[in-house]
């Protein structure tokens, strides 16, 4: 009942000034009983809520104009009254007599403020589902109530005073009023005061530990923190009062909270974006700032040796049983009391926990949880870089002595110690993690390019992490896979984790590293004393940043840069002969790989690494790795074979590519002589091949490789994948995987497809396409009598036909093939690929187009294609055909994807722009006489006022579905044209919108579409299409204003 009577009120605001009055006559609720104020507030929060939502139907403007009206006249009156019940709670002034009202007047008083600073003041609130409040717009009127003293005073001593969740509320109302924007404040002693008492109740919470043994209050104070530090400069915090006091108790709450990773782990991240904050906002803080400095200096490397050990001590407890898990967390929150405060306590411990066994969850089970934190650990440990790498490698040592222990024990191991060895490879994954994003980071670093003079910079801490890194994988490799371990999993995505970021700041030719083998000699060492250890280089360092690059890979000691290189990729070929059958590792090591083969110097160092050349480039590689075999993961062979063709390419070896390329192309000859590719092992092979094909086409760049390309399949292998489709038309994995290697092969992406004047390759390939469509289409109309199951009607029946939609529209506008020679020479594959194409097509129903986004993409792009250049093709066929693509034109435009309805306006301008030019001319050309006259033949049997019509429903989505995602300048295309096909369909449609305007608007709206139709040339040139549709926005911005919707 409430929520219909905040929803009528929302929609009579305009209409009656009685709507206006609620939150007057609400006002009485609160000062009567406890009953009718605890209903008062409730309805005063859920009309905040009402009035700051956009309804279905309702457009952004109207919602808008709402919800600055109720801002103006009610909500900082809301605000008054939420603020005078807490402040009437507060002073026991309210005649509370059970627990439930106590209860419900805090709970509706809290919900009811923090709807009200929730309120979308500008109609520039950030999306919401981020979780995070940005800077509250209170309008400047709200100034008195927000530097009142008693305010924040009010805020922080009901917090103490009440417990979880009223406290927790309070916390959140805290954060939101320290988001408030600088310029509500009078002048900068009032925001400076604000400030102040917004720390002290801060370090009271901080020194008394007030409140913060409950996880939702020490959840909402640490955003407080933070949010603290977003909305004021560090400069400001150091010149407020008691600044030495409160970053002192801040790094002692940090260091706690670290220690009690059972209680703080969804805090954390808080925690960590706040002190990155602090440490990027120090070089702009100014000695006259303060005379002690910021400080921060003093509490960072603590700070990240508690978080550490924290990490390292939930990932040890994460694999201990459930009661070591509830006795750990009674134990740490009675010591996050004691350490903090001597006020009350109680023991209520939260965490990410399985209710059943009380474990708790590894934190390396939650990535993106473990990315958002380790995103901030590079700046702040590079702020002491050398502090906190001696902390990382002291810790790390300890870790990989225990692990080398326990694996150099040998033989069977108990519950005890296999629960021990699978934390102690949890510990490693997340030190190698850490180490991983000290290297590289997603953020700039700190010094990054610094360069000491006497030649000891960052990079040799970076090179006692490598180290140690490559160290722990070089002693990893032999181990053997142990079944059902997470942890040995987690070990190796953390080893792929590090290599990817130590390739991005060590490898290539922009970090000043040689693009050749330097020595003679391929051999990979893993010893630290090689004795070509001592250059990487037969040339002298150019550079001091090259120079330092050079120390760092001396610093750790596992050889020159191409040995190193040849270390990770060794690595690489282990994880895809080890790991084969895990997508994750597999899938992360292509990529890592793949990017390497990119690289132009590590592409061109790869060639001559020995184990490239044996192993990836071998004619054995499916031999060599497993996950080529398997018929499952084709993902993975088209990576794997589009890295190994762009390695071949830029070494610019066709005979290389050829031996590379012809064990499949043996297996698919012998095939060709098939007579029944029915067969599994058969049909398992041709779709492992097609994968490959495919990943070969991704690879081709330019004319020079695709033409490679072509001549090694032409004219043999289309043939047995025509032949392999009519055979086994109902396998979808095999017609799936050879229609997506066409769909690829004939792609002209990056116009590598260019052949000669003198070739008929263009020619040929369609010839080959249009056997295959032409095979795959008769077998898929049959399949259309044929039952299937809603559920599976994409797969069985439409995803096929929408790959062989995707095809055809790929080679129509590749630009290479010179269709005209089709009907010149009499050569019925143009139309046989036409005519089987347009029948699947209109096979499909209309309602199903639009239900499969990926049906309508295809199918639109098709017709955007066919009616651009072959509209005479079409023209061919029964005019039922036309009418259907018309009508599901319609359907297309309506649609609420922005990239159909551009389609299906670009299609309509096809249509009316050739009819324009061929249709109204009164001597068509002669060759054009029997299309166009074809066509006005359609358009009449479509529609009598076909132009008029059409012209209708595209201003219909001009003006009226002004909330579609529709690009303008699409849709002013067929405006234009329609209007010039016919003289009569722009005055009918003029007519029509002013007859829906009210007597004061139809003049000005009269006005304005004669300015529209004012100066349009009759002529559809790009200059004169590009004036018309910047007068049409404007006349849309202008009619807006006053036009009856």
């Amino acid at each position: 009942m409430i929520r219909i009577l905040c929803r009528i009120t929302k929609l009579g605001w305009f209409e009656d000034d009685s709507y206006k009055k609620l939150v007057l006559d609400i006002q009485k609720f609160l000062q009567h009983t406890i009953d009718a104020a605890i209903i008062g507030l409730r309805i005063l929060n859920e009309l905040v809520i009402e009035m700051n939502q956009t309804l279905p139907g309702q457009t952004p403007t109207a919602a808008r104009k709402t919800a600055v009206s109720f801002k103006d006249e009610c909500l900082f009156h809301i605000f008054q009254c939420s603020l005078s019940m807490l402040r009437q709670i507060q002073e026991n002034k309210v005649n509370i007599q059970n627990e439930q009202q106590a209860h419900d007047i805090r709970k509706f008083s809290l919900d009811a403020a923090k709807s009200v600073l929730m309120f979308d003041f500008i109609g520039t609130n950030p999306d919401e589902s981020c979780g995070e409040v940005g800077t509250v717009q209170v309008p400047l009127s709200w100034r008195r109530i927000l530097q009142d003293p008693l305010t924040l005073r009010l805020l922080f001593e009901f917090y103490e005073k009440n417990q979880e969740p009223h406290s927790a509320k309070c916390l959140e109302l805290l954060v939101y009023l320290a988001s408030v924007r600088r310029s509500v404040f009078s002048n900068e002693t009032e925001r400076k005061n604000f400030l102040n008492r917004l720390l002290e109740g801060v370090r009271d919470i901080l020194r008394f530990s007030r409140g913060l043994n409950g996880p939702d209050n020490f959840h909402q104070f640490c955003r407080l923190l933070g949010k603290v530090k977003m909305n004021y400069q560090l400069s400001e915090l150091v010149s407020s009062d008691g600044y030495m006091n409160f970053i002192e108790l801040l790094s002692n709450f940090t260091k706690k909270s670290f220690e009690m990773y059972k209680y703080s782990n969804r805090s954390t991240h808080y925690l960590l974006q706040l002190w990155d904050r602090i440490v990027s906002a120090t070089p702009y803080v100014k000695s006259k700032d303060s005379s002690q400095g910021h400080s921060v200096e003093k509490h960072l490397p603590g700070i990240m040796d508690k978080y550490v050990v924290g990490r390292l001590l939930h990932i040890r407890d994460a694999h201990r049983g459930g009661m070591f898990f509830l006795f750990e967390c009674v134990r740490f929150c009675l010591i996050f009391h004691c350490a903090l405060t001597h006020a009350r306590t109680h023991t209520h411990a939260h965490t990410h926990t399985h209710e059943q066994t009380g474990t708790m969850d590894d934190p390396l089970d939650h990535p993106d949880m473990c990315e958002a934190q380790l995103t901030h650990i590079p700046k702040l440990a590079r702020y002491q870089y050398k502090e906190v790498c001696n902390i990382i490698t002291s810790k790390s040592d300890v870790i990989l002595q225990n692990y080398s222990q326990i694996v150099a024990h040998g033989g069977a191991l108990n519950a005890n110690q296999q629960s021990q060895f699978a934390a102690i490879e949890g510990q490693l994954a997340w030190m190698t993690r850490m180490m991983g994003a000290l290297i590289g980071g997603q953020i700039p670093l700190l010094n990054r390019q610094r360069i000491v003079a006497e030649g000891s910079g960052e990079e040799l801490h970076d090179a006692q992490l490598c180290k140690r890194v490559f160290q722990l994988i070089n002693f990893e490799v032999p181990l053997p896979r142990r079944p059902g371990s997470n942890t040995q999993v987690q070990l190796q995505l953390a080893f792929l984790y590090f290599l990817r970021f130590f390739k991005k700041a060590y490898v290539g030719a922009h970090k000043g590293m040689p693009t050749t083998i330097p020595s003679k000699d391929n051999t990979i060492s893993d010893s630290s004393d090689s004795d070509s250890d001592d250059h990487l280089s037969n040339t002298p360092p150019k550079s001091e940043k090259q120079k330092a690059y050079l120390r760092m890979f001396e610093a750790m000691g596992r050889g020159t840069y191409d040995r190193v290189i040849e270390f990770m990729i060794q690595k690489l070929d282990h994880n895809l002969k080890k790991w084969h059958d895990n997508e994750e590792i597999v899938t992360q090591s292509l990529e890592l790989f793949y990017s390497f083969v990119t690289g132009y110097s590590s592409g061109k160092l790869m060639l001559e690494l020995r184990i490239v050349k044996e192993n990836f480039l071998s004619q054995q590689a499916g031999r060599n790795y497993p996950f080529l075999r398997s018929g499952q993961n084709h993902k993975h062979r088209m990576l794997f074979y589009k890295a190994m063709s762009h390695l071949i390419w830029s070494n610019d070896s066709p005979e290389r590519f050829e031996q590379f390329i012809s064990n499949d192309l043996k297996v698919l000859n012998r095939h060709a002589h098939t007579s029944n590719m029915r067969l599994d092992p058969i049909r398992k092979e041709i779709v492992g091949i097609c994968c490959n094909l495919r990943g070969v086409a991704a690879a081709t760049h330019n004319t020079r490789t695709y033409t490679m390309l072509f001549d090694v399949l032409y004219p043999n292998v289309f043939p047995i994948f025509a032949k392999a489709i009519a055979q086994c038309h109902d396998f979808p994995a095999l017609t799936t995987a050879v229609l997506k290697f066409m769909i690829e092969f004939v792609e002209n992406k990056m116009q590598r497809i260019t052949f000669g004047h003198c070739s008929p390759n263009g020619i040929l390939l369609f010839r080959e396409v249009s056997k295959i469509a032409n095979a795959f289409g008769r077998v898929a109309l049959v399949a259309f009598k044929q039952h299937v199951p809603p559920a599976e009607l994409y797969k069985k029946r439409y995803k096929g036909i929408t790959l062989m939609l995707n095809m055809l529209t790929n080679i129509f506008s590749g630009r290479y093939v010179n269709f005209g020679v089709f009907e010149l020479y009499n050569d019925t594959a143009l139309s046989s690929a036409m005519a089987i194409s347009i029948q699947c097509a209109g096979a499909i129903p209309t309602e199903h187009i639009l239900q499969y986004p990926k049906v309508a993409t295809s199918y639109y792009n098709f017709l955007e294609i066919l009616f651009r250049s072959h509209l005479k093709m079409v023209m061919r066929f029964d005019v039922s055909v036309f009418k259907k693509f018309v009508h599901n034109l319609y359907r297309g435009l309506e649609s609420l994807n922005a990239s159909v309805a551009g389609r299906c306006a670009s299609t309509i301008d096809h249509i009316a722009s050739y009819y324009f030019r061929h249709c109204k001319k009164l001597s068509p050309r002669e060759k054009d006489v029997e299309t166009a006259r074809k066509l006005q033949q359609f358009i009449l049997a479509t529609s009598q006022r076909f132009f008029t019509e059409m012209l209708g429903f595209l201003f219909k989505i001009v003006l009226i579905s002004r909330d579609k995602a529709m690009n303008q300048w699409l849709l002013s295309r067929p405006i234009l044209s329609l209007t010039l096909c016919d003289d009569t369909a722009m005055d009918n449609v003029t007519k029509f919108l002013i007859s829906t305007q009210n007597p004061q608007n139809q003049p000005r709206l009269r006005e304005e579409l004669y300015k529209l139709k004012c100066g349009t040339k009759p002529n559809l040139s790009q200059a004169n299409r590009d004036v018309f549709s910047q007068k049409l926005n404007k006349f849309r911005r202008e009619i807006l204003k006053f036009m009856k919707r």
